[in-house]
């Protein structure tokens, strides 16, 4: 080395020789303790059956969906068939018809009354029992599903001579209801 070197620079370093006392040593190996192993396979054993648990319990939901989903279409389709029979039954021309079959009489010439003052609008004069001739519509949906229509849970027309009007008011059927006598 040169002077100038030396002087600016200071003395050159010494030898690792030269130090007294000072040594290589080896790395110390960390001792983990069989507690420490225990936990972290305890751990990782609990995340997997815990993971385990929560993809049965969605699977299961998914199972669960799916099969109220597919109940959701057949009730859709049972109400839609429901309400279209209640729209046969509900018809004008399925009433008119199961009104006949009770005996009502239907008037050509009907007669109205103004609430307001009582007035009475119209002829006034009382249907007769052979001019129940139904008019027909044209959107006729009487035994549109192939049957006619069922007076199902409605007391037929009896014949009561000598009843009183409340008597054959409250006959009945034991499956129907009561069913006033309307002449």
């Amino acid at each position: 080395m040169s002077a100038v070197a030396h002087s600016v620079y200071g003395s050159p370093r010494p030898q690792a020789s030269a130090r007294p006392g000072l040594r290589a040593v080896s790395r110390p190996r960390a001792q983990v303790s069989v507690k420490t192993v225990t936990i972290i396979v305890a751990a990782f054993v609990a995340i997997i059956v815990a993971r385990l648990f929560v993809t049965v319990a969605v699977e299961s939901s998914a199972y669960e969906i799916a099969s109220l989903s597919a109940e959701n279409v057949s009730l859709g389709r049972d109400a839609q068939f429901l309400q279209e029979q209640l729209n046969v039954l509900d018809s004008p021309q399925n009433v008119a018809a199961m009104a006949s079959s009770l005996g009502m009489v239907s008037n050509s010439r009907p007669t109205y009354i103004r609430l307001s003052d009582g007035k009475v609008w119209g002829s006034g004069k009382a249907a007769r029992a052979n001019s129940s001739r139904v008019a027909p519509i044209a959107n006729d949906l009487i035994g549109a599903y192939g049957e006619t229509p069922s007076l199902a849970g409605v007391a037929p027309k009896t014949a009561t001579v000598g009843a009183t009007q409340s008597e054959s008011a409250t006959a009945s059927v034991s499956t129907g209801i009561p069913a006033p006598s309307t002449h």
